[in-house]
């Protein structure tokens, strides 16, 4: 753990050495999308960060019960979407993620294209 966490502070640390256009792009990206995180905040996170929490982390949020919502594009029936879903879900099972009751899923608002 301590080695991961390390690489990826030596990486946060040395960003102001990237490109002056790498640095246009992602304060672009962080204007666009609010909810981004900066690399000043990424950075305190990775130094705060303990192989205690991620495992206290892991039981709390990965291992609780979690929703899946799967997009299919392309050439696929609505069965073979359906077993896509299945298997995503099979995998949560396999880390012991509970699903949620269809009653607590949170429904984004969203349009439907008409073809």
């Amino acid at each position: 753990f301590e080695a991961v966490r390390e690489r990826i502070e030596r990486s946060l640390k040395s960003w102001n050495l990237e490109r002056p256009d790498a640095h246009a792009s992602y304060w672009a990206d962080i204007l666009l999308s609010p909810k981004s995180f900066t690399v000043a905040e990424k950075l305190a996170a990775c130094q705060e960060a303990s192989l205690e929490g991620v495992k206290r982390f892991h039981r709390d949020v990965l291992a609780g019960r979690t929703s899946v919502e799967c997009f299919v594009s392309g050439n696929a029936s609505a069965d073979e979407a359906r077993g896509l879903r299945d298997v995503a879900l099979a995998r949560l099972r396999e880390h012991f993620a509970a699903p949620l009751p269809p009653e607590e899923f949170y429904e984004l608002p969203r349009s439907q294209l008409q073809p």
